[in-house]
């Protein structure tokens, strides 16, 4: 019986990632949410997921599908150098230009 066992085991660890299939717990414990939260944006946010009879089921692909749909790209706007007193333009224009949202240093005196 024991190395029926072990041979199962064998197999499974042999699979490629993309043929196993992880829990609600195992896909809470990989988000760090609680199996609650998977389960209601499971069905609010309508993720990808296999169901084998009352079973919910998750594959890396859906794994990679939930976390691009959650993803929040930052992206870095020009702060304004014509309001607010000389002091906040400059302080504003040298932000614009550490971060590369200017291409070129403003040589001449700032308004």
């Amino acid at each position: 019986m024991n190395a029926e066992r072990e041979d199962a085991g064998d197999r499974h660890a042999r699979l490629p990632l993309e043929y196993l299939y992880f829990t609600v717990d195992d896909l809470a414990e990989m988000l760090v949410v609680s199996t609650s939260t998977v389960r209601t944006l499971l069905v609010k946010e309508r993720w990808p997921h296999s169901k084998f009879g009352v079973q919910v089921r998750f594959t890396l692909a859906d794994l990679d599908a939930i976390r691009a749909k959650h993803r929040v790209d930052v992206a870095l706007k020009a702060r304004p150098t014509h309001i607010g007193t000389q002091q906040a333009r400059r302080r504003a224009h040298a932000y614009n230009v550490r971060n590369g949202l200017v291409e070129q240093r403003y040589t001449g005196p700032i308004p």
